[in-house]
């Protein structure tokens, strides 16, 4: 874990305070290969007629570089069509004008801050640098470096590409980055942003990972709005004062560029926490569609000072002492014909994820997620005085009860997770150990319902929270172990009303542990595990939120990620872990995953949703959808979980819903365990020939037939087709009723 100082950069009415000085960073002369690489420095063959030196080359393609400006492309050897790094037509397009003619033209687009007048300066490498003639080429292993000065700012940064067998690799090591003006650091990199882009005549598409995955075509005519998002979601730390636009994350760090017969695949290796996606359509800026990553090297945050005043002001805040990420790298893997589409982005992703991050196959039961809730606080009148009152949503016994009563007519044993059920939970204090309410069940109930659940073939998980707290306890202090914001105080998180989108300023605000306390509380929590035997585990939010924590001292999103990763090794090693929709560096640490998304969240720039994230995990990972009881349209829901190969989830209680009033749970409209019994036995009835059908098969095709009928495709020859339509539709493997599913065998 890295304990380093932040510097932060206060503005306010033209007045600079800064805090401390910027360190010049190691330069990139003083090493000519980064102590994490191996490489060389060496000489290019002789360039060809056009003036492009061959750089590196595997049994597939060639690298071809420009030694005098670091342009690049890259040849199929195949057919001899090219991929390059800026489109070749750039200099003709009518349509980019100033400077994003020079964008086009450009292998980098950088942001530098401006401490001195508080701003951001965004500079192309093409006008900065390579017709300043600041830029310098070399051979290395495979590949070559390119190092681009920004003279003006002290800012100079090596990149560095290189061929290998199966992809194409780009990084910078931030280590060698140069900074020698103290008026600028680096805030952000964006590598070859018009590498692939689509052109006026071509067809395509960009694949956006966004909640369950989306496409955007090329010249769609959406022209007005582009796509940039926080891999990961946003940073949680930083400061809202309205409630953002409800929205899917990004749970996969790629992207993916489709060309009639070829396709791009571009991953993220180093740097995913700190990057952030943007797809553009064409005629928003220039007439090219484009896909890039942007890294984040050093952060900042906007803040209201007196903001019920006339005189409002805001003050930007920057970390500015060192880079946020070690590396910012990607490979883009290149595919060609059936394998050039998303289905074939998702079979190649599923192989790294299995290849280099050591996700294997560990499917468990196809029955529906049960969620329990077992109690819940609310604040009621007693004598006159406003108490906090516990109430019970759901006891052991009632569950056990209920889970009887299913089981009269289903034999499978269905997975079970239990939601705020012990003492600390319903203080919002850090899960420090297991101490179960009373009122909901104890310690010896848990076990018995813990067994007498996996001797009918389920599981039981215990819902734990140790990433977000409303007050101290369990050894965690809410002044000085909660994640900081740029001020230095505590980041509280806030609820938002829903009719302003602003804030509620009497609702109870909570906020996200430092990740350096989150070792301390998973240790009390394994400790507890391991006394009781109650080892299936359920860590709410742990994998699924993107923070730091700044201030004096900084702890990075990459930081907070490692810390994350401990953890997680260290519940797996105890038992079953289930994870609430978690980043893709956390798959490998789960057994199961639950509130998958279905959809995405379809912005104007989106053409349409497709089962990505869903293709991408099939045969690796049992997957549960959002609590199907809890979904708007319930029978969409349904059909959503056979088209993407997902087992259904529900959130209930045994015990009297009007607890539910005025309360944090005040969500669950709709989770009377009794009305939802002949729901739970139907749909698992309605799905279950697509289980039997895909039963060990990978979903490894996806297409839509028309607007409305999808058929996904497993690798044993079945087919599930699905019609979200109000008619009937003929299709050549039968008609498909309205609203219905069809299932052909393999």
């Amino acid at each position: 874990m890295k304990r380093i100082k932040s510097a932060v950069l206060l503005f306010l009415s033209g007045i600079l305070f800064l805090l401390p000085a910027v360190t010049p960073l190691q330069t990139a002369a003083e090493s000519e290969a980064p102590a994490s690489r191996n490489y060389t420095l060496s000489s290019f063959p002789a360039a060809n007629e056009e003036g492009y030196a061959k750089a590196g080359e595997n049994d597939s393609h060639r690298l071809w570089v420009n030694p005098s400006d670091g342009h690049f492309y890259i040849e199929n050897k195949a057919d001899g069509s090219r991929i390059t790094d800026v489109p070749t037509a750039a200099e003709e397009d009518a349509w980019a004008q100033g400077v994003y003619r020079m964008e086009l033209l450009s292998d980098l687009i950088i942001n530098i801050i401006d401490l001195e007048s508080s701003t951001t300066v965004k500079k192309n490498s093409e006008t900065a640098c390579v017709r300043m003639g600041r830029v310098s080429v070399q051979a290395v292993e495979k590949g070559f470096r390119t190092t681009y000065s920004f003279t003006d700012e002290g800012i100079v940064l090596p990149v560095v590409v290189q061929l290998e067998q199966e992809y194409l690799n780009v990084w910078i090591d931030t280590s060698v980055i140069e900074q020698t003006n103290p008026r600028y650091v680096l805030g952000s990199v964006s590598l070859f942003p018009y590498f692939a882009a689509g052109g006026p005549e071509d067809e395509g598409y960009i694949l956006i990972p966004e909640g369950n995955g989306a496409l955007m075509h090329f010249n769609n005519g959406r022209t007005n709005i582009d796509y940039y998002e926080s891999v990961y979601g946003r940073d949680k730390t930083y400061n809202l004062l309205v409630q953002p636009a409800q929205q899917e994350k990004i749970l996969l760090p790629l992207f993916g560029i489709q060309h009639g017969g070829q396709g791009i695949l571009a991953v993220i290796t180093g740097g995913d926490a700190g990057s952030t996606l943007h797809a553009i359509p064409s005629y928003l800026n220039t007439s090219y569609t484009q896909g890039y990553n942007e890294f984040t090297l050093h952060s900042e945050d906007s803040f209201v000072l007196d903001s019920d005043s006339s005189t409002a002001q805001t003050v930007k805040l920057y970390q500015t002492d060192v880079f946020e990420i070690d590396v910012c790298e990607q490979r883009y893997y290149f595919l060609s014909n059936e394998d050039s589409g998303y289905t074939g982005m998702a079979a190649r992703y599923r192989q790294y994820l299995q290849e280099e991050q050591g996700v294997e196959p560990s499917l468990s039961s196809a029955a529906p997620l049960l969620d329990f809730y077992g109690a819940v606080q609310r604040q009621e009148p007693v004598l006159g005085i406003p108490v906090k009152v516990t109430k019970t949503l759901s006891t052991v016994d009632d569950i056990s009860a209920f889970l009887q009563k299913l089981e009269q007519d289903d034999t499978v044993g269905y997975t079970l997770r239990l939601i705020s059920w012990s003492k600390n939970q319903i203080k919002g204090q850090p899960e420090g150990g297991l101490s179960p309410l009373s009122a909901v069940g104890g310690l010896r109930e848990l076990q018995t319902l813990s067994q007498s659940t996996e001797d009918n073939g389920g599981r039981l998980y215990l819902s734990t929270e140790i990433t977000r707290f409303y007050r101290s306890g369990s050894g965690i202090s809410s002044y000085f172990d909660g994640a900081k914001s740029f001020t230095n105080a505590p980041a509280y998180q806030y609820s938002f009303h829903l009719s302003t989108k602003l804030r509620d300023q009497d609702a109870q605000r909570w906020q996200l542990i430092r990740p350096d306390k989150l070792l301390q509380a998973a240790n009390m929590l394994q400790s507890a595990m391991n006394r009781t035997g109650l080892t299936n585990v359920s860590p709410q939010n742990l994998a699924n939120l993107n923070y730091g924590s700044y201030g004096n001292d900084l702890y990075t999103r990459e930081d907070t990620k490692q810390d994350i990763l401990k953890v997680l090794a260290g519940l797996q090693e105890n038992g079953s872990v289930l994870l609430d929709a978690p980043f893709a560096y956390a798959f490998s640490y789960a057994d199961a995953l639950t509130n998958m998304p279905m959809d995405s969240s379809c912005y104007d720039c989106m053409d349409t949703s497709v089962p990505f994230v869903s293709m991408v995990l099939s045969g690796l990972r049992t997957r549960y959808t959002r609590p199907i009881n809890l979904e708007s349209d319930p029978d969409k829901a349904i059909l959503q979980a056979a088209e993407t190969g997902t087992m259904l989830h529900y959130a209930l209680i045994t015990g009297d819903s009007t607890n539910l009033i005025d309360t944090t749970l005040n969500t669950l409209t709709s989770a009377d365990a009794t009305l939802w019994k002949e729901h739970i036995l139907t749909a698992q009835e309605r799905l279950e020939p697509v289980v039997e059908a895909t039963e060990g098969a990978i979903f490894c095709d996806h297409e839509i037939l028309t607007e409305g009928v999808t058929m996904s495709v497993y690798s044993n020859g079945a087919r599930i087709l699905v019609n979200y339509t109000d008619e009937a539709f003929e299709s050549p493997y039968g008609t498909i009723a309205a609203g219905d599913i069809l299932v052909k065998g393999a």
